[in-house]
């Protein structure tokens, strides 16, 4: 079973009523939220359902968090609306979790539904505690707010950002009207940039005497659960504010967060002797943490640059691989014994594998290759238990001949993707594994196929052949099918059709290719050594280079460039010149000679010049050459927190470090990832 996951990493989840909602609290297994379709990742912007669906990237929504001896039953809301920030393949979304302890005190709970059913970021400011609201104009006392209801305020405040980010306008309207919309945007503006003032206080807070010496009522980040810290850095990763780890309160905020996370991710991540020693049961080991916390803790230190501190990353993994090792451990011990009727008894439910898939991806984008060797092999291990193959088999052939076929695999395109960013070595992940999760991915149904996405789609196929799988020619010929004709938007040209042209949507109204889908659709079959476009698809290919070409980024072009050269693509001069200068130096250094006639004489290459300086590369990596669509495209799409910005500039000539069209650039912002990987 192929599911699709929400583009962008992991969701809070609100609590909400309703028996619809609730799920067994004893389950053994965690559900799983679902997620929009990168790692997210997985895509951006359909909602999926759990049980159909699900992409890289996972999305979990707002939840109360819990307090200690609270019942832990968890439920999972469908996927929100999916923000645009991971390629096709990737969604995200929040997961709701109705049977999550509440706060304590009717007092606090309360505020926390008041919380959840705000509508504007003006009606959440008003609940949030200010040591000064008579100047920031809200009356009465201050509300007790304690640190579920913190989690809860930057869940809802990311949720209603980004429904303003996604939103239309609408259509005409009179002059008053449009003036009338306008100040009501500015009011709500205002709104969400006090609101984030206010919730950095609060999150900063030290405790019971920051509270009353501030006047803020809150208790700050230190008596948050796992559940609580891992939506407040989903939360703020959705707000894509880029100064705001920067900003002095921003810092203090993610320090005081990290601080409490490495507190409640250490024990978790100690041997079981050390786990006893502080807290764990009389066994001595402490039960995992669940999945869907994990994977919002993944996208958030992924997303968020910030100077996250190796003891963190260590501890984040050490406690992710003891989760999915005891999600895996019934399918690992069939897999060896021959499976059966066993097999089909102890198998984790697909929620659970689902979430196992995406975490799996999210490590990929966020550690990448530097994971340690040790910790490589363990994901080699899980990776095998959930295609059903013994860590020993080489070949299909290998495994027992009594065991039964293995449970349909969730997300195989994220399991496959996610090895090969890892870079997990043959020797580690049985060639058998890496077959069986290939032709789960190629026998997806086109539906199930269109969920995923494209490019997540492709990413499988790129990652099945680094990982030393070699396709036969019928094999590269159904890719082909699928990627072209079958995962093509109802009513799209196939690929001997129409050109394609169209805007740059999701597929829809003839618009049959968005150009990260194209790079890596053209990227994946031409690295098959036995594939080769016949002449309708030569022709498709070309002309929808062309109409894709202008919009690319540049590690877009780079691999469209790739494939250019591998099948000798005859593109017009004009656009091989083009491509040639966008996937050499990045977009805007190519479009600073085109954009020089945009008019503005030397200054910044005129207003389209200034504003495509800021926001065109982001995301992109400026000045990559060569296979940079082998190694960081993951931060490309928005799940890495690798972005450039080059500065508006001024001068003429070729944009420096990603500056504006036809300037020289400011030195332009490089905000990878900053914590300290020395010591993995």
């Amino acid at each position: 079973m192929l599911l699709a996951w929400t583009g962008q990493g992991v969701g809070p989840r609100p609590a909400l009523g309703g028996d619809r909602w609730r799920r067994r609290a004893s389950s053994a297994t965690p559900a799983t939220p679902q997620f929009r379709g990168h790692l997210g990742p997985c895509e951006p912007t359909r909602a999926t359902s759990t049980s159909s669906q699900s992409s890289c990237n996972p999305t979990l929504a707002a939840a109360d968090l819990s307090g200690p001896g609270a019942a832990r039953a968890r439920v999972v809301a469908a996927a929100g609306r999916g923000d645009r920030d991971l390629a096709s393949s990737r969604r995200d979304g929040p997961t709701d979790r109705s049977d999550a302890a509440r706060p304590a005190g009717g007092a606090g709970r309360n505020l926390n539904l008041r919380l959840q059913d705000a509508r504007s970021c003006a009606e959440l400011l008003s609940l949030l505690p200010s040591p000064d609201r008579d100047r920031a104009g809200l009356s009465g006392p201050a509300p007790p707010f304690s640190p579920v209801n913190i989690a809860t305020a930057w869940v809802k405040l990311a949720t209603l950002q980004s429904g303003r980010r996604g939103g239309g306008r609408g259509g005409g309207g009179g002059g008053r009207a449009r003036e009338d919309e306008a100040a009501s945007a500015r009011a709500e503006q205002d709104a969400a940039e006090a609101a984030t003032q206010l919730l950095l206080g609060a999150t900063a807070a030290k405790g019971k005497a920051a509270q009353e010496t501030e006047g803020t009522g809150a208790a700050g980040a230190g008596g948050m659960e796992l559940r609580g810290v891992a939506n407040t850095l989903w939360a703020i990763a959705k707000l894509d504010d880029e100064g705001l780890p920067r900003s002095a309160g921003g810092a203090a905020a993610l320090q005081r967060l990290q601080k409490q996370a490495l507190e409640l991710l250490r024990p978790l991540a100690a041997p079981p002797t050390e786990a006893a020693g502080v807290g764990g049961a009389a066994s001595g080991k402490l039960p995992p943490p669940d999945l869907r916390d994990v994977a919002q803790l993944w996208y958030g230190v992924g997303s968020i640059r910030f100077g996250w501190s190796a003891d963190l990353m260590t501890s984040l993994t050490e406690a992710t691989l003891a989760a999915l090792e005891a999600v895996t451990a019934p399918l690992a011990a069939s897999a060896a014994a021959g499976g059966g009727a066993s097999r089909r008894a102890a198998a984790p439910s697909a929620d659970a594998l689902t979430a196992a898939s995406q975490v799996v991806f999210r490590m990929g984008t966020t550690v990448g290759a530097k994971m340690s060797a040790p910790h490589k092999a363990r994901v080699a291990g899980i990776i095998s238990a959930m295609a059903g193959v013994p860590p020993t088999a080489s070949s299909p052939s290998d495994t027992p001949a009594s065991s039964a076929p293995p449970p349909p695999l969730a997300n195989p395109d994220c399991l496959l993707t996610g090895a090969y960013l890892l870079r997990i070595q043959p020797a580690q992940l049985p060639a058998a594994a890496v077959r069986r999760l290939y032709e789960s991915a190629l026998a997806a149904p086109p539906a199930a196929a269109r969920r995923a996405g494209r490019v997540a789609m492709a990413r499988a196929l790129h990652s099945a052949l680094q990982l030393g799988l070699q396709p036969t020619a019928a094999e590269a010929k159904a890719w082909q099918v699928l990627l072209v004709d079958k995962m093509a938007p109802p009513g799209s040209a196939p690929s001997g059709g129409a050109d394609g042209e169209g805007g740059d949507g999701d597929g829809g109204g003839g618009g049959v290719w968005r150009s990260d889908e194209l790079s890596w659709t053209m990227l994946a079959l031409s690295s098959v050594p036995s594939y080769g476009p016949d002449e309708p698809a030569r022709g498709a290919f070309i002309r929808a280079v062309c109409s894709v070409l202008r919009r690319c980024r540049a590690n877009d072009a780079t691999r469209i460039r790739e494939a250019v050269e591998e099948w000798r693509l005859a593109l017009p001069p004009r656009e091989r010149a083009l491509l040639g200068r966008m996937a050499g130096g990045g977009r805007d250094a190519a479009a600073g000679e085109e954009g020089g006639r945009g008019g503005g004489g030397g200054g910044g290459g005129g207003g389209r010049g200034q504003g495509a300086g800021w926001g065109v590369q982001r995301g992109g990596c400026e000045g990559r050459r060569g296979r940079d669509w082998e190694v960081g495209d993951e931060e490309e799409e928005g799940e890495g927190g690798r972005r450039f910005g080059g500065g508006s500039g001024r001068g003429s000539g070729r944009g420096g470090r990603g500056g504006g069209r036809g300037g020289g650039g400011g030195g332009g912002r490089s905000s990878g990832r900053q914590y300290d990987r020395s010591r993995w």
